[in-house]
């Protein structure tokens, strides 16, 4: 009986969702703590409300009150169907986040979240919409493979992990490169 109650419920926010932004109220609306709607919709895993609010224009990458997108509340909370959704529209897979109380100063992305969690649903979700992969979150993906057993991911993992050196050495390199040449330019003024 309970059960039934709660989706009567349901119907009817989606219902008084619909009228107001069909009257006019903004899908870019924020709570008095500055979070738009979108987010609190994935926050919560309210997937209608979120299609809603998509379908009245909501921007996918709108930042709540520290940052986070829609995506993020979604990994975050571990809603991996209003996660898939928002991927599926074209959500930013990589923003990062920077959370005093969890996070470093460099902040997180949202597959570190998924692996810091042990969300392997949500970590090979994010992979397969190609987000950024780096020596840590390989390694963290790797741990999660050999023990949930997944050998043909874990193959590609390490070739990812083969990738993701070179790409990040490549980096370094041209970091590097456009140092020595801003010195030696300084030099060349100074002298």
């Amino acid at each position: 009986h309970l059960l039934q109650e709660l989706r009567m419920l349901s119907v009817t926010l989606d219902q008084n969702m619909e009228r107001l932004l069909s009257q006019g109220v903004s899908a870019e609306a924020k709570d008095e703590n500055g979070n738009p709607a979108l987010a609190l919709a994935a926050e919560g895993g309210h997937l209608d409300a979120l299609k809603l609010l998509h379908k009245h224009g909501a921007n996918l990458d709108a930042a709540d009150s520290i940052g986070g997108t829609a995506l993020m509340n979604a990994v975050i909370n571990g809603r991996a169907d209003c996660a898939e959704t928002l991927l599926e529209w074209g959500a930013e897979v990589d923003e990062v986040i920077v959370i005093p109380q969890v996070s470093t100063s460099a902040g997180m992305l949202p597959i570190e979240f998924a692996l810091s969690a042990g969300n392997w649903a949500m970590s090979t979700l994010l992979v397969e919409h190609k987000t950024r992969l780096t020596k840590v979150t390989v390694s963290g993906l790797l741990e999660l493979c050999v023990d949930i057993g997944d050998k043909a991911f874990e193959r590609a993992l390490q070739q990812a992990a083969v990738e993701v050196s070179a790409r990040e050495q490549a980096e370094l390199d041209s970091a590097l490169k456009a140092q020595t040449l801003k010195d030696n330019t300084l030099k060349t003024c100074w002298e």
